[in-house]
């Protein structure tokens, strides 16, 4: 179980901060320019288009098997899920902030971090727990199909019709969840 969480919490990190980066270019009230927006919106929307499951299976073909292919898969599939849901996020914000900053003669990066990251943190950690929460379950799915964690071990617990290891291990599965969602209900509350 270790090493699903492990593969979805490196997968969510570097996910993570390449969707930062791309939702404030991608984002029309902010963006630089607006067919590098045009574009990111629309790779992030062919990603989303794709299933996980099938980006995983690509990556581990081009890879091969392992932790790393896991991690690439859980990558890409962060990317086009925080991208979006950033994005949304940077332009529900309106253009009052933005506005107000450019007449003080405020540029592109500075309204970004003292404007922008500012109102949109809360919204940003609610995304990413979730992310995290989907993460670890699609690195459940990844031991499935023949990388390392916890759902290879439950695969080859099916095959050999061991209900006992079976149990155990869906039990552990249950359980890490639960306590996931605790602590991230738990941490929201706090932030």
């Amino acid at each position: 179980m270790l090493s699903s969480i492990a593969i979805a919490v490196c997968g969510l990190f570097f996910g993570l901060i390449i969707s930062i980066f791309l939702s404030f270019i991608a984002a029309a009230n902010i963006t630089p320019n607006s067919m590098v927006s045009a574009f990111i919106k629309g790779s992030v929307a062919v990603i989303r288009s794709i299933p996980t499951l099938v980006w995983m299976l690509m990556v581990i073909a081009s890879l091969g098997f392992g932790s790393t292919a896991g991690m690439i898969g859980l990558v890409i599939s962060t990317v086009g899920y925080l991208t979006k849901a950033f994005t949304a996020s940077i332009e529900d914000l309106g253009m009052d902030t933005i506005e107000a900053m450019r007449t003080t003669g405020a540029g592109w990066l500075s309204i970004v971090i003292h404007g922008l990251i500012p109102s949109v943190v809360r919204p940003f950690i609610s995304w990413t727990a979730i992310k995290l929460e989907i993460g670890i379950a699609e690195s459940i799915n990844l031991g499935m199909v023949g990388v390392v964690g916890i759902g290879s071990l439950l695969m080859k617990s099916l095959g050999k019709y061991d209900y006992a290891s079976i149990s155990t291990i869906i039990l552990v599965i249950f359980s890490t969840m639960l306590l996931l969602e605790i602590v991230s209900n738990r941490a929201k509350k706090y932030i």
